[in-house]
């Protein structure tokens, strides 16, 4: 990753406190509102100092924000009830973001790849066929 250390320093920084943040509260609604702002900090960044891979974490957290946040309103609504957010979904979220700021801290792109493998499946995970391969024991957060 190509960007100056001190909006590497913001981007870090602000993954940690929203990973905490998450971490506090139990409302689902709470939770996926402070995790929007992680795609919401990588953008502001790449809009200053653009960087290819700022663009694919972004467009990785804001799908995954995406995609969770439609599942829990499904939920909300009694929409097809039958596809559930794992228990451990948030958990696993908070976790891979504290692991994707130490990999952005520390410039390590390829861990940083992983992580994003990671959260894109977390996303899966809240689709049908990801939930139907979670409870099968063949995807795993």
């Amino acid at each position: 990753m190509n960007i100056s250390d001190n909006y590497k320093d913001i981007i870090v920084n602000e993954f940690r406190r929203i990973a905490e943040l998450m971490k506090d509260t139990k409302d689902i609604s709470k939770k996926l509102y402070f995790f929007s702002a992680t795609y919401g900090i990588v953008h502001r960044i790449f809009n200053i100092e653009f960087d290819d891979t700022l663009v694919c974490i972004h467009v990785v957290l804001n799908a995954t924000y995406n995609l969770i946040s439609a599942r829990a309103n499904n939920i909300r609504q009694g929409i097809d009830a039958a596809i559930d957010l794992p228990q451990d979904l948030f958990e696993s979220l908070q976790e891979t973001i504290v692991e994707l700021s130490d990999n952005i801290e520390n410039k390590n792109e390829h861990e940083i790849f992983k992580n994003l493998q990671k959260i894109a499946k977390i996303a899966y995970v809240t689709t049908g066929n990801g939930y139907y391969l979670y409870l099968q024991g063949k995807l795993q957060l």
